[in-house]
């Protein structure tokens, strides 16, 4: 896109995730009975996420291949991200779609991992994804969608890599300034929906005043359980 094209782009966009935020309020989605039953039938799929009331068989969602979304409202969360589609328009092309589809896919699965069945609803998963489309849109203001596989703990960016089995170790790396050390040996957290812990510092190099650090994190899978504190 055009530079001077972008910031009318980013300027349409938040005026239309404002009204969409009034849609999901009204449940927009029960005006269209017909549509709405369509998108429960065939829920949303492409750019490595699908949606779905059941999980695939012999899917776990963690061998690097597709990112699933179970939730027992597909034909909501399927509108939702179709008219998402449209909001973004030209701000999402073949370079950052994996990225902008993978994090709402994301926000929608730490939704449903962070309340029981008896809470849920559609509203709610709906504001859930909602909520990440527009931090997505500050970023872009900001020069471009942050990379999905990075969280920020401690005040550090840390780039996580998947390696293996969904449970892990995995790989992590952040950097520090020499004199500002950040330690994140057992530290909780929660990325792409999963309850995750890091692991000591397995290589430390110096280089022009900053530290880069390489340790492992793993999931429930590897620890007997989830994360205290996650």
């Amino acid at each position: 896109m055009a530079k001077g094209k972008r910031p009318r782009a980013i300027g349409k966009a938040r005026v239309l995730l404002r009204s969409l935020e009034d849609l999901v309020d009204a449940e927009r989605w029960n005006l269209d009975a017909g549509r709405l039953a369509e998108w429960r039938d065939r829920p949303w799929a492409g750019a490595d996420v699908v949606v779905c009331a059941e999980a695939p068989a012999g899917c776990d969602g963690g061998d690097g291949g597709d990112t699933v979304v179970v939730t027992p409202f597909p034909g909501e969360l399927s509108w939702l991200i179709d008219y998402l589609q449209q909001v973004f328009g030209g701000l999402v092309d073949y370079r950052n779609k994996y990225t902008f589809y993978g994090r709402l896919a994301d926000a929608a699965i730490r939704y449903h991992a962070t309340r029981t069945p008896q809470c849920l609803n559609p509203k709610d998963l709906c504001f859930a994804v909602i909520r990440e489309a527009a931090r997505m849109l500050d970023e872009e203001r900001r020069g471009g969608f942050a990379d999905r596989d990075s969280v920020t703990l401690r005040g550090v960016e840390v780039q996580l890599t998947y390696v293996g089995a969904s449970a892990g170790p995995h790989m992590a790396l952040w950097r520090h300034p020499v004199e500002e050390p950040v330690d994140l040996e057992g530290m909780a957290f929660t990325h792409r929906g999963v309850p995750w812990r890091m692991g000591p510092v397995m290589h430390r190099a110096t280089d022009e005043g900053m530290v880069t650090c390489i340790a492992g994190f793993a999931g429930d899978g590897a620890t007997g359980g989830p994360p205290d504190g996650a």
